[in-house]
C-alpha cells in the first residue's frame, strides 16, 4: 500500500509539461518569504487546470492530519471561489472536496470572511509558539479581482485612527499579513487574477511581490513586462503559460495541463484514500472558529501508474505516479488557428532522443525512428 513520506521540506506541484526537453514544469514550496504563487492572464480554463493539479499534486505528497491533528508532513486546503454564477466552470474546485480527503474547506465571494479569519487566528497562534512544525496550510483563491473585500484600503497601512483596539481585522489586511507573514509558518497563498489591473486594484506593488512564484498567460508586452521586467508572456499562444521564479531569475515555458476529467479525479481519490493515516492524525474538531463550509468527507477509496512507463511518453495519458513524479494530464487542446512560436525556443527532436515536447510535435509519440506519431 502507498504510504507517506517520512519528511517533506519542500513540497512540489506540478501545473504543465515543459517545451523544452526536460521534466514537467512544477512550483516549489519552501517554508521562507515569497512561496506564494500568483497566475494572471484571461484564460480561466487554463488557471483552473493548473490549480487542480497543483492541489492535487500536493495533497500525494503531505498527508491527512484530520481537522485538528498537528503533523508535520500534514496539509490543510482552503478554497475561495470567485466564479461567476454564470460560468460553465462554477464549482469545479470546489469538487476537489470530494476528491482530497484532508481538512478541505470552501467559500465563496460572498461568505469567505470567517475562513480568512480563521486562517488569520491560526497564523497568529503559531507566531505566538515555539513549536517549529505544523501542518502546511494552502489558500487558494480564484479570480481574484471578484474578492472586493480583499482590495487594498487606507486603514491597512495605519492610515485610519477609527476604531477600537478589539476591532477585528479587515480581510484584506489579514491577506496582506499572510502574505508577508505566513510561508515562514507552513501558510501558502495560490491566486488567479484575470487581469494586471484587477492585481493592482488588490494590492500595493510590494504586497504584491509577496508573490515571487508567477504563472503567465498570454497578455500586453507592457503588463508582461510589469509583472517579471520581461515582454515574453506578451509572445505567448493561448495554450501557453510562463513559469517565473523571482528567486532563481528563471523563467519557462510550459503547455499548462487541462482540466482532468471524472475518471482522473476518481483515481486521485482512490489513490489518496488508500494511503493510511499519519502519527499525530486527529479528526477530532477544533474549537469552532466561524462558519465555513468544509469540504465532503464521504469518497470511495484510489492508485496511480508510474508516469511514462519505461520508455518514451504516452500518446494517450496515462494518469502518474503522484508523490514521486509528475502528473500526466491531458494540455490545454491546442487551436490552429493561432500562431506558435515553439521553434524560437526549441528545435524539433532528432535521432530518436526527443520526447515529444517540442515544436510542433508536442504530445506526440516517438517511433522507433525518432519520428513523430499521434
Amino acid at each position: 500500500a502507498p504510504t507517506w513520506p517520512d519528511e517533506v521540506r519542500a513540497a512540489t506541484a506540478w501545473v504543465g509539461d515543459a517545451i523544452a526537453i526536460k521534466d514537467p514544469t512544477n512550483v516549489v514550496f519552501r517554508r521562507q518569504a515569497g512561496s506564494h504563487v500568483l497566475l494572471v492572464g484571461q484564460q480561466d480554463e487554463g488557471a483552473l487546470g493548473i490549480l487542480t493539479t497543483m492541489l492535487v499534486s500536493l495533497a500525494t505528497q503531505q498527508a491527512d492530519p484530520g481537522l485538528s491533528g498537528e503533523s508535520p508532513n500534514g496539509c490543510r486546503f482552503y478554497v475561495f471561489d470567485g466564479s461567476a454564477p454564470d460560468s460553465p466552470n462554477l464549482g469545479q474546485l470546489n469538487k476537489l472536496a470530494s476528491v482530497i480527503p484532508h481538512p478541505f474547506k470552501t467559500a465563496n465571494y460572498r461568505d469567505f470572511t470567517p475562513l480568512i479569519t480563521e486562517i488569520g487566528e491560526e497564523l497568529a497562534r503559531r507566531q505566538a509558539d515555539d513549536q517549529a512544525d505544523y501542518p502546511s496550510i494552502y489558500l487558494t483563491i480564484f479570480d481574484l479581482g471578484r474578492f472586493r473585500d480583499l482590495r487594498k484600503s487606507d486603514d491597512d497601512f495605519g492610515f485610519s485612527s477609527r476604531g477600537s483596539e478589539d476591532e477585528k481585522p479587515k480581510p484584506s489586511k489579514i491577506l496582506t499579513d499572510i502574505l508577508r507573514e505566513g510561508p515562514n509558518f507552513g501558510i501558502h497563498v495560490i491566486a488567479w487574477c484575470d487581469t494586471v489591473g484587477n492585481l493592482n486594484r488588490t494590492f500595493e506593488r510590494q504586497v504584491a511581490g509577496e508573490f515571487e512564484l508567477r504563472i503567465l498567460f498570454q497578455m500586453s508586452i507592457n503588463d508582461s513586462s510589469a509583472l517579471i521586467d520581461s515582454p515574453a508572456a506578451g509572445r505567448l499562444g493561448e495554450n501557453r503559460a510562463l513559469y517565473f521564479n523571482e528567486e532563481q531569475g528563471k523563467t519557462e515555458k510550459f503547455r499548462p495541463y487541462g482540466l482532468p476529467d471524472q475518471a482522473w479525479l476518481d483515481q486521485a481519490r482512490d489513490f489518496l484514500a488508500a494511503k493510511p493515516k499519519p502519527a499525530g492524525y486527529n479528526n477530532d474538531p477544533p474549537a469552532p472558529k466561524g462558519d465555513g463550509s468544509s469540504g465532503d468527507d464521504d469518497y470511495d477509496a484510489p492508485s496511480f501508474s508510474p508516469f511514462g512507463g519505461g520508455g518514451g511518453f504516452s500518446s494517450s495519458f496515462d494518469p502518474p505516479s503522484f508523490g514521486s513524479g509528475p502528473i500526466s494530464l491531458p494540455p490545454i487542446a491546442k487551436r490552429t488557428d493561432l500562431p506558435y512560436d515553439d521553434d524560437d525556443d526549441m528545435p524539433p527532436p532528432s535521432n530518436g532522443n526527443g520526447n515529444g515536447h517540442g515544436g510542433d510535435d508536442a504530445g506526440k509519440t516517438l517511433d522507433a525512428a525518432g519520428d513523430a506519431t499521434t
